[in-house]
């Protein structure tokens, strides 16, 4: 009887998860923020930022990144990145951050690598301010 109920209840939360992400117990996330200007200070629309987060060291076990969608700089220079990891909770020592504005020679593609602490976890999201300047596609 009472295993019959354990399966019945292990039922029920599978089927009141199906498709909903956010019932994963191991999805975590966090948010990376800011502005994007180019050298003279001017705010930069449409730029791509992709963010790598990684746990050991820049470019050593990539935990998750900017897997939902990569977002664009508003007409402010504004972003606002959600980064999502498949691993329970966990902080990232290192964010790549890869930029691009296709068809724009004022901001060509640029990659760096941000060394900031950032932790992910499943319910609050801890979040990192980051502005930056895109040099001009000359240098």
């Amino acid at each position: 009887m009472l295993r019959a109920a354990v399966l019945i209840i292990s039922a029920f939360l599978i089927a009141s998860c199906n498709g909903d992400r956010a019932c994963d117990t191991c999805l975590t996330e966090a948010v990376m923020y800011g502005t994007v200007t180019n050298e003279a200070g001017e705010p930069l629309q449409g730029i791509e930022i992709d963010v790598i987060a990684y746990w050991l060291d820049c470019g050593v076990a990539s935990r998750g990144g900017t897997r939902t969608g990569i977002p664009r700089s508003d007409g402010s220079g504004h972003y606002r990145a959600r980064l999502v990891s498949r691993f329970s909770p966990f902080t990232a020592t290192c964010l790549r951050v890869i930029t691009n504005r296709r068809g724009h020679s004022d901001a060509p593609t640029v990659e760096f690598d941000v060394r900031e602490d950032l932790d992910f976890h499943v319910k609050v999201r801890d979040s990192l301010r980051f502005d930056f300047v895109l040099p001009s596609e000359s240098q």
